[in-house]
């Protein structure tokens, strides 16, 4: 179970879903914050006119102490009055200063009720901040004369001063005055707690809102994708196979098809060059075998041809019949020497690895044969045995038919000593004979050595060839090979 959720986790297709997932709700919220934080950034630098929430304020309280005052309730009132300077709110905006005590004090100007409670203070005369202006002071406080529009004064602390009538409405009795001392409380921790609060909601609401479309909208887009990749995934399983009759089947001009037409083109060549590459193959085989046929079934053919002609002759004549069977065991040995000629071409045009082996064995086994049909003999050394590739071992084992055939035609060698060595990043084959040896300059191309050079070349590799007249012959073929 574990592994299927991991394979799927790994899938491209979920990966691209959830990636359309969260870009989907992380540019929603990206677009929300930008919003919200632009709109707190006005409110914050927004200038707002304190005196309209100092008014909210005297209307929240007033009436509140007016019912106190008119039940004569003053433990109520000082209980209410605890609970609202405890609590530091006056406002969203406003909370009390603590060097100023909230005050209610009666018509005559004697404190009935203060906060923080101090009993001293109780029952004596209120006197207000000494900055505040007296005149003004004792017109409101005393006389009574308040001016709806003149109820506030801003001290140097940059605090608001408050002195209002308690009363239930502005029409009615007035009860007394209170005193309170309000400062302006901190905009932005405001604004940002209350801009976490709705990001935070919001960040949930589209999670399990938005989150539902985004996947959906992001399966069907991916599968489409995956599906088009999977069809570019099957075709190049089938070329690499060999089968160049499956084709990309995408007609859009994406990437994505591009690239299809670009495996098209390259199918085509591959498929191109391969018949281009077997039919040199063959037309070089078939040279091979034609001149292999002529320098040898055909002159031994011709050879028995004229010895059977011979004895024939002679057998019309009436001469020694002796003379005449002496021409047909010729042609029957020239017969006999054309059969094993025969049957060398077959084993040659048969690569050793159809036969299941690899290139030691394969030799082995062909040093054994080649040995039982020439009586010359072989000594095969094998150091640091490794797998090679199919194409190199091919290579090698036809340059050592190649050269064998050679010293059994040519050499009169009476031994063969071969050596194959494997190093981490090469092969090499060495064939050294005991021969009459050669000029390789006059008899190179008699002696079939082109062939070999270009099986090497084509494998990545270098032959040379080292022969002396009575010196004998040693072909050297090294490749190179990648680990």
């Amino acid at each position: 179970m574990r592994q299927r959720i991991r394979a799927a986790l790994k899938s491209l297709q979920t990966r691209l879903t959830l990636t359309y997932t969260l870009v989907t709700v992380s540019a929603l919220l990206a677009l929300e914050i930008i919003v919200l934080g632009g709109l707190m950034g006005v409110a914050i630098t927004t200038q707002f006119d304190e005196t309209i929430l100092l008014t909210s304020m005297e209307l929240e309280f007033a009436p509140q102490a007016s019912d106190y005052l008119q039940r004569h309730d003053l433990e109520g009132l000082q209980k209410w009055m605890t609970e609202i300077y405890e609590s530091k709110n006056a406002s969203e905006f406003y909370v009390f200063a603590s060097s100023q005590p909230f005050v209610i004090f009666d018509l005559d100007g004697m404190v009935v009720a203060q906060t923080p409670f101090e009993r001293e203070a109780i029952g004596q005369a209120y006197a207000p901040p000494d900055e505040i202006d007296p005149t003004w002071f004792a017109d409101r406080a005393i006389k009574g004369e308040f001016d709806p529009d003149d109820k506030y004064q801003q001290m140097a602390d940059g605090s608001w001063y408050l002195l209002a009538p308690v009363q239930k409405y502005m029409d009615e009795k007035v009860w007394g005055t209170m005193a309170l001392n309000v400062i302006p409380a901190s905009r932005s921790s405001k604004y940002l707690s209350l801009f976490g609060g709705i990001v935070g909601v919001t960040a949930v609401a589209l999670l399990i809102g938005v989150t539902p479309f985004g996947m959906l909208f992001g399966y069907m887009m991916s599968r489409n994708m995956v599906r088009r990749l999977m069809n570019l995934e099957t075709v190049a399983d089938a070329y690499s196979r060999g089968d160049f009759t499956v084709g990309p089947q995408d007609g859009s001009q994406d990437e994505i098809g591009r690239l299809g037409d670009r495996l098209k083109q390259m199918a085509q060549q591959i498929k191109t060059l391969l018949q281009s590459r077997q039919e040199l193959a063959t037309l070089k085989e078939r040279n091979w075998l034609a001149r292999e046929l002529h320098d040898t079934v055909k002159q031994q053919h011709f050879a028995a041809l004229m010895q059977v002609r011979a004895a024939r002759n002679l057998a019309q004549q009436g001469v020694d019949a002796g003379v005449a069977l002496g021409h047909l065991e010729t042609a029957e040995n020239l017969l006999k020497q054309s059969q094993q000629d025969l049957k060398g071409v077959i084993e040659e045009l048969r690569p050793a690895q159809l036969d299941g082996h690899n290139l030691p064995a394969a030799l082995r086994q062909f040093v054994q044969n080649w040995t039982a049909q020439n009586s010359i003999t072989v000594d095969l050394a094998v150091q640091g045995e490794r797998p090679l590739s199919p194409t190199i071992e091919h290579t090698l084992y036809r340059v050592v038919q190649e050269a064998f055939a050679n010293i059994a035609r040519h050499s009169t060698a009476s031994h063969v000593d071969v050596l194959l060595h494997y190093t981490p990043h090469a092969v090499s084959l060495s064939i050294t004979d005991n021969g009459q040896g050669f000029d390789p300059q006059k008899v190179q191309r008699g002696f079939g050595l082109s062939t070999m050079r270009q099986r090497v070349t084509e494998a990545n590799g270098q032959l040379t060839l080292t022969s002396e007249r009575g010196q004998g012959t040693k072909v050297m073929a090294k490749i190179d090979i990648n680990i």
